[in-house]
């Protein structure tokens, strides 16, 4: 089978489009010619966004999950969009068909509903196989979701929800273009959200998809939840070849974030610009490679002038909900080239950054040497390796 459905949980992933993961190629869609445009400007002044009555709402994630998988291989992408984001979504579909008035033309590069809503779904239609005919095969094992997981998809609604009121407070949706709603976004992401949803119940599912034209089985896992005054929901934003992207690889996500958030600290103490007002003497970077961790027990070999407390907090800067987990990073030459996290309770998968491997140490090139995941590993074992080859 050339493709399952696969789940991807990032604080921004449920509104990556917003952020124009899909932009460029609609734009190039608009704006080969004039009179295309025109078309699109024509049918968008006539065309309302009415909610699917259908999609009223689920009582139970079984039912879900089944015409979720039959709405994706029918290619129904207004179905699936309402079994992912809120029952009145309407609004955040109205504002991403509004473009920007071209001051040459006076004409704006409009979508249509269908545009906007494929282009909301950017990432799990990118590589959508029209001929391959997948139908639901029933569901394997459902187990409730992690902490992490809750905390990702509760976060996510929670950005929603200030788009929503952004909307409200700008008189409606059309008063408001897609490119606006992008910069408000960033800000509502990088604000820290004190009054969050909840939700009441949520499982990891597998479930078993069969390829009608080869009879090939395979498995998909997605994420159900029910926000607490909602139906249930479904959180799925990719679809990916042959490979399951399950909590193993959602733990891989969270440690490329930590990664990413320990490399951007590292820039600015680098720079010497948050460091140099906060500290007498700022710190230059070591040419031995050292470990840096979410406490003191996961710290190693740091040079004397490094300030473990001050790099966890600028960390937690660039990655908001970077204190749900333990984790450490391995650095080397002032960059992180390795990390690996877990949940705070310990429960779970270790993830790892880069994905399935382990940090083998310096080789006498100077460069970084990696090998292969071949099985899962604990936080502290992870840490002990990695501990023991930069101290030989």
């Amino acid at each position: 089978m050339k493709k399952i459905i696969a789940v991807i949980i990032a604080v921004t992933a449920v509104l990556c489009t917003f952020a124009g993961c899909g932009k460029q190629s609609m734009e190039n869609q608009t704006s080969d010619s004039s009179s295309e445009t025109t078309t699109i400007q024509e049918t968008t002044e006539a065309e309302t966004t009415e909610p699917l009555t259908e999609m009223a709402g689920y009582s139970s994630y079984e039912e879900l999950v089944k015409d979720f998988v039959e709405a994706y291989a029918a290619n129904d992408r207004k179905k699936t969009l309402y079994m992912q984001y809120p029952d009145d979504c309407e609004d955040i579909i109205r504002v991403k068909m509004n473009g920007e008035e071209d001051l040459d033309t006076g004409l704006a590069d409009d979508w249509t509903e269908d545009e906007a809503i494929s282009d909301m779904q950017y990432a799990l239609y990118e590589n959508y196989i029209e001929d391959e005919k997948v139908t639901f095969n029933g569901i394997v094992s459902a187990e409730p979701l992690m902490a992490s997981e809750v905390y990702a998809i509760e976060r996510n609604r929670d950005i929603i929800a200030g788009l929503k009121r952004y909307i409200r407070k700008k008189g409606g949706p059309d008063n408001i273009d897609r490119y606006e709603l992008t910069e408000v976004e960033s800000d509502i992401i990088s604000e820290d959200i004190s009054e969050r949803c909840e939700i009441e119940e949520g499982y990891f599912v597998t479930f078993e998809l069969k390829d009608e034209n080869t009879g090939e089985v395979s498995q998909g896992v997605m994420c159900v939840f029910r926000i607490k005054g909602e139906s249930w929901k479904v959180n799925v934003l990719d679809a990916s070849g042959n490979v399951i992207r399950g909590r193993s690889d959602f733990a891989d996500s969270v440690a490329s974030r930590v990664n990413w958030a320990a490399n951007d600290t590292l820039i600015e103490i680098d720079e010497k610009q948050l460091y140099a007002a906060t500290h007498a003497e700022p710190a230059t970077h070591a040419e031995a490679a050292y470990i840096a961790g979410s406490d003191d027990s996961l710290c190693f070999n740091a040079p004397e002038s490094f300030d473990a407390a001050f790099f966890r907090e600028r960390a937690g800067s660039y990655m908001s909900d970077i204190s749900e987990f333990n984790w450490f990073v391995v650095v080397y030459k002032g960059a992180a080239v390795y990390c690996a996290v877990e949940n705070k309770d310990g429960a779970g998968y270790t993830g790892v950054y880069p994905p399935n491997k382990v940090f083998n140490g310096i080789n006498e090139k100077g460069h970084v040497d990696y090998s292969e995941k071949t099985e899962q590993k604990t936080l502290k074992e992870l840490y002990d390796i990695c501990a023991e080859d930069i101290g030989k």
